[in-house]
């Protein structure tokens, strides 16, 4: 793959995350980058997406993770929706800062889309680890296993 053709699909990723979906917008999700077999998305952690103790909501960190492998999914051109989804929590969001989610696909099929996906925060430090389960909704392209 060439450049200029990474640099187009990821202006275009970016454009969809800004411009196409509205929750993505709410939450203030940013495209990092990434290919077909993983993206990076990331959120800052404001005062509105902090539990009452001060630290980012585990909503808001189910969510980016969820966004996050749903973007890798659909990279193959189909539209997925989650189909199951574990999450492991394993340290709070620090408020201010940003969380960076980052998914890989284990295995890509004809019906589903298998990843892993961890959450980071801007100190590297693992803030919550999951594999989610994608299911695909558009038609069987031929060929798909």
């Amino acid at each position: 793959m060439s450049e200029e053709t990474i640099k187009s699909n990821s202006d275009k990723r970016s454009e969809w995350l800004a411009v196409k979906n509205p929750f993505h917008q709410h939450l203030g999700l940013e495209y990092e980058g990434g290919d077909e077999n993983g993206v990076t998305l990331s959120v800052l952690v404001k005062p509105d997406l902090e539990n009452p103790l001060g630290y980012a909501h585990g909503g808001v960190i189910f969510s980016l993770m969820d966004c996050c492998t749903g973007f890798t999914a659909r990279a193959d051109g189909r539209q997925y929706v989650t189909l199951d989804a574990n999450v492991n929590y394993l340290n709070p969001g620090p408020p201010g800062k940003k969380m960076y989610a980052t998914s890989s696909v284990i295995r890509r099929g004809a019906t589903t889309c298998i990843l892993d996906v961890r959450v980071k925060g801007e100190d590297d430090k693992i803030l919550a680890v999951g594999r989610f389960t994608m299911f695909c909704i558009s038609p069987v392209r031929e060929g798909d296993d």
